[in-house]
């Protein structure tokens, strides 16, 4: 092979590669189609789907703890979905049968701002002795908590 042959072929294989590069920037996106044919068509309409007690699948309806079914509609905008996700228990009535308990943290602001006054009048100097301070109010408020706990 000459030296002239394989001079072009590489330009030919420069201009290859460049010209694959470039069409790798265009967005694959460019080519969906934007029909308003779709409109009102549904987009996905899933099935039902039961699960038991354990989160294990049944294949039928009749064993079922629950039933969940989802759909997803064209919305009013392009691009935009309605999805609509139903779970549906099989007894609506579900027996708790124990209490759990639940620890409770109070947390209190001790700023200068709680030695004002229930009407916002600005705190003299032994504005903790007054009792219609902030203060006052709010440990009123945390003493009925913690007696109808």
């Amino acid at each position: 092979m000459s030296m002239q042959f394989k001079a072009k072929a590489k330009r030919w294989i420069g201009f290859l590669m460049a010209a694959l590069l470039v069409c790798n920037l265009i967005p694959a996106s460019i080519f969906a189609t934007s029909s308003s044919e779709y409109a009102s068509r549904v987009a996905y309409s899933g099935g039902t789907l039961y699960y038991d007690a354990k989160g294990n699948e049944v294949g039928s309806n009749s064993d079922y703890a629950v039933k969940i079914s989802k759909t997803a509609e064209q919305g009013d905008k392009e691009h935009e979905f309605d999805i609509t996700l139903t779970v549906t228990p099989k007894d609506k009535e579900v027996e708790i049968k124990k209490k759990i308990g639940a620890d409770i943290v109070l947390v209190f602001d001790v700023s200068t701002s709680m030695d004002y006054t229930t009407n916002n009048n600005t705190p003299s100097h032994s504005a903790w002795k007054l009792e219609e301070t902030r203060w006052t109010a709010l440990k009123a408020a945390a003493d009925r908590f913690i007696d109808e706990m």
